[in-house]
């Protein structure tokens, strides 16, 4: 059950912020690659944080 809540918690943030990323294409006049790098930069920050074990 807490594995399962663990999965939901990070799809759901890795996919929150991603309609603003339009906007902000279109206000900072990013192209669509660039956009694709932030994006993928964003989502492999996110699911990659809570396997870092603090030291």
């Amino acid at each position: 059950m807490v594995l399962t809540l663990a999965s939901l918690a990070m799809m759901a943030t890795a996919s929150a912020p991603s309609p603003l990323y339009s906007l902000h294409r279109e206000r900072w006049g990013f192209s669509i690659t660039t956009l694709t790098v932030v994006f993928a930069v964003y989502v492999v920050g996110v699911l990659g944080a809570p396997r870092r074990s603090p030291t």
